[in-house]
C-alpha cells in the first residue's frame, strides 16, 4: 500500500518536486519505506545507498541533493564518519 499524495503539500513545495534526496540506510525495508514516502508524498527522486562508501560515490556524481536522510549506525563505519561525510558534502559540492 502506497502513501497517497497530499495535494496541499505538493502545491506548497512545487520547487522541490522531483529533486533528488539521498537515503543512506542499510536495512532494505526501512530504505524502501522512506523511499516510498519521499516519492509518493513529496514527489522526490530518491537515491538509496546502503553503505557510506556507496553514498560517497553518489555524492561524487554531483547530484543536486535537496536533503540526505542518514542512518548513523552503518555496518562499514562509525557514526562520527557518517556525520563528517554528510556535513562535508555541501561545501565540497558547491565548489563544482
Amino acid at each position: 500500500m502506497s502513501v497517497q499524495p497530499d495535494p496541499l503539500i505538493r502545491r506548497k513545495n512545487r520547487d522541490r518536486l522531483g529533486r533528488p534526496v539521498l537515503v543512506v540506510e542499510d536495512q532494505r525495508s526501512l530504505a524502501e519505506m522512506l523511499s516510498a514516502l519521499l516519492q509518493d508524498r513529496w514527489g522526490c527522486e530518491v537515491h538509496i545507498a546502503d553503505t557510506l562508501n556507496r553514498a560517497k560515490a553518489l555524492l561524487a556524481q554531483g547530484h543536486p541533493y535537496l536533503a540526505a536522510c542518514c542512518d548513523l549506525n552503518l555496518p562499514d563505519v562509525h557514526h562520527d564518519e557518517v556525520i563528517d561525510a554528510m556535513t562535508e558534502w555541501p561545501s565540497s559540492a558547491s565548489r563544482r
